[in-house]
C-alpha cells in the first residue's frame, strides 16, 4: 500500500503533525481516478491485476473528487491512501503531482505518517 501526504515534502522522512480531525483522506481509485477504462482487467478470469494497475497513467480525474480535494486541501492537511501496488509509486505521484498540482511524498506504509 502506498500512502502519501500533501506537502512540500523532500523523499525524506518527515514529522507530519496535525489532530486526527484535522486531515482529509482521500483515496485514489474510483474517488480522484476514474477507473472504469480499466475495469475490463477484472471482469476476465483469471483477474489481471497488473494489467488493471498498469493502465494507471491514463486514468482521467474525476472531477467531483477533485473539486472536494481542492475544496478540503484550503483547510485541512491532505493524506492520500491507496492500494495500489509498489510498483506504481513513481505513476501515482506524477498523476496526482498533475491533479493537484502539488509535490507529493510517498511512503510505504501509514507508520512513517507520524502526529
Amino acid at each position: 500500500m502506498l500512502a502519501s501526504v500533501a506537502r512540500n515534502y523532500d523523499d525524506d522522512p518527515a514529522e507530519v503533525s496535525g489532530e486526527p480531525g484535522d486531515w482529509a483522506v482521500f483515496d485514489i481509485d474510483g474517488v480522484l481516478a476514474d477507473v472504469r477504462h480499466r475495469l475490463h482487467h477484472l471482469r476476465r478470469t483469471p483477474t489481471d491485476w497488473r494489467g488493471f494497475f498498469s493502465a494507471a497513467d491514463a486514468d482521467p480525474p474525476l472531477p467531483e473528487g477533485v473539486a472536494l480535494l481542492r475544496r478540503q486541501s484550503r483547510h485541512h492537511p491532505v493524506a492520500y491512501v491507496t492500494g495500489r501496488p509498489e510498483f506504481l509509486r513513481r505513476v501515482t505521484r506524477t498523476w496526482l503531482a498533475g491533479t493537484d498540482q502539488r509535490r507529493v511524498r510517498t511512503t510505504s506504509s501509514l507508520a512513517s505518517i507520524r502526529r
